[in-house]
């Protein structure tokens, strides 16, 4: 795998193509929509509905890097990233908001 190297001083590490470094994570993070509130109601009425709780979004945008650069199938990638049905459903999501052509105009 092709390998960048990330940082400003000697000790510069190397990332693979998939992962994001702390500075373009920075770059990126306003792009990526909040997850919605598991809170409703109104005042004392507010109650939590329960649910899963959302991924996190850095690993998520790495694996669904990793499937993009790697070409595997999503149920292919690795389990460090989540389940691939969990990358993909984020994929579509993401996709459907215009997150990736907003990161690509961005030139991110």
């Amino acid at each position: 795998m092709a390998k960048t190297q990330v940082g400003e001083n000697s000790t510069q590490k190397e990332v693979q193509s998939w992962e994001l470094s702390a500075e373009l994570w920075e770059k990126i993070e306003p792009f990526i929509p909040q997850p919605k509130s598991r809170l409703r109601g109104r005042g004392k009425q507010r109650r939590n509905v329960g649910g899963r709780p959302p991924a996190n979004s850095r690993t998520l945008l790495a694996g669904i890097f990793y499937v993009l650069r790697t070409g595997c199938q999503w149920n292919a990638a690795p389990q460090e990233f989540g389940s691939g049905k969990t990358l993909h459903r984020y994929f579509q999501r993401w996709t459907r908001r215009g997150v990736f052509k907003k990161l690509w105009r961005a030139r991110l």
